[in-house]
């Protein structure tokens, strides 16, 4: 029906927090507009996207962390352009600045950052392992 296709195109993607009441008071009208569904003994189903407390704290930090790093780099001189490239998607299918930034694989020096599919739990692993490490 078009009600069911407008919900699948305006659901949220991202995380949500794995507490079953906050799901139930951000989804109120049971709309399935948040990335989580539930098996049968009431837990997230495994496709679920949700965080627990204690990983969007990690989490935060990690991407703090990350944007220090950036931005020293940058403040160095490092202003390469890299732009991702992932199975047979790039970074520039979606910037609008394609036409004026330069990048061409063709030429000599300009290259794509590749990314690796990694699964979930071993981006957690690697984001708390950090978080911890800095004593948190």
């Amino acid at each position: 029906s078009l009600e069911e296709e407008m919900l699948d195109e305006f659901s949220m993607s991202g995380l949500a927090l794995s507490e079953r009441s906050v799901v139930e008071h951000m989804d109120r009208d049971g709309q399935r507009s948040l990335p989580v569904s539930f098996v049968k003994s009431g837990k997230f189903s495994a496709y679920s996207s949700v965080a627990s407390r204690e990983q969007f704290e990690a989490l935060g930090d990690y991407v703090k962390k990350q944007l220090v790093q950036y931005g020293n780099e940058i403040l160095d001189g490092n202003i390469a352009i890299e732009p991702y490239k992932s199975e047979k998607r790039t970074a520039c299918d979606y910037c609008a600045y394609r036409g004026v930034c330069g990048f061409d694989p063709a030429f000599s020096g300009n290259r794509y950052r590749k990314l690796h599919k990694i699964k979930k739990d071993k981006i957690w692993d690697k984001i708390e392992d950090i978080h911890w490490e800095e004593g948190r």
